[in-house]
């Protein structure tokens, strides 16, 4: 807006033209956070923690938002990295308490739920479209806790789906597609796994995806035009017409032409 500002008081803008561009800027500047899902609640082994860092990126505050479960290791690992902190509850979370937290992880045992009141939904919801990061590690063989996750990635705003089908491995994939968490990565040790649907893939074997990411930016949306109001057509169309009589009122005797005397 003080784009806009600038631009009024400089004359290179009307106030109509001036909101027209905010609204410009604040559609293409809107940000959100990064959704990554992992369907393999064994993946915080040491061999995954670069995978783990990219999740991170720049971040220096991570919150264990129902506990460790069985990401002990990665927690530890995390906390030791320079200038991170980690911290894990069990307490509901809240928009306060999610306030200052670069990446919010949610996790439990193997066939184990995830359960979430209204309120925690609406804070995290808010979190992960307000530039914070979300990653969610779970795993199931229960239709109905396999149920429990897609509604909580579907109340999150995410396209990424659970299935119900079991990959049984034990591989470390190499050749990771080229995303964000796996840059500079070169391999991700995957088990046994439930194929996961929607965002991008980040860790793939056997045409099955163990790990993918959904950047939740909104798409930059141009807005309508602005229509200009009837009145400024009326004192636009006024202002033509005056600057035309001036301009005849004002225009020189061509040369040659008869001047009337007095």
């Amino acid at each position: 807006m003080s784009q806009c500002n600038e631009m009024i008081r400089r004359n290179r803008l009307t106030p109509v033209a001036g909101l027209a561009l905010a609204g410009l800027l604040a559609f293409g500047t809107a940000e959100a956070g990064t959704l990554t899902v992992i369907s393999d609640t064994s993946a915080g082994a040491s061999a995954n923690w670069p995978v783990f860092d990219n999740i991170l990126g720049g971040g220096t505050s991570v919150l264990f938002g129902r506990g460790t479960a069985s990401l002990g290791s990665l927690d530890f690992h995390l906390e030791n990295l320079p200038g991170v902190t980690t911290t894990s509850t069990t307490t509901p979370l809240t928009t306060a308490a999610l306030a200052g937290v670069d990446l919010l992880i949610v996790t439990t045992f193997y066939n184990s739920s995830l359960t979430f009141t209204n309120s925690e939904l609406a804070a995290m919801h808010d979190f992960l479209h307000g530039d914070g990061d979300l990653l969610l590690v779970a795993e199931a063989t229960n239709s109905w806790l396999l149920s429990g996750y897609n509604e909580l990635l579907a109340d999150m705003g995410s396209t990424i789906r659970y299935s119900a089908q079991r990959n049984f491995s034990n591989v470390v994939v190499t050749n990771l597609p080229d995303t964000g968490i796996t840059a500079g990565v070169a391999s991700f040790t995957v088990n046994t796994f439930n194929p996961l649907f929607g965002g991008t893939p980040a860790v793939v074997t056997n045409n099955l995806v163990a790990v993918t990411v959904q950047d939740m930016t909104p798409p930059v949306v141009t807005p309508a035009p602005i229509p200009v109001p009837a009145a400024h057509w009326a004192l636009g169309g006024g202002l033509l017409c005056l600057g035309a009589l001036r301009r005849l009122v004002g225009r020189k005797p061509k040369l040659g032409a008869p001047t009337r005397r007095s």
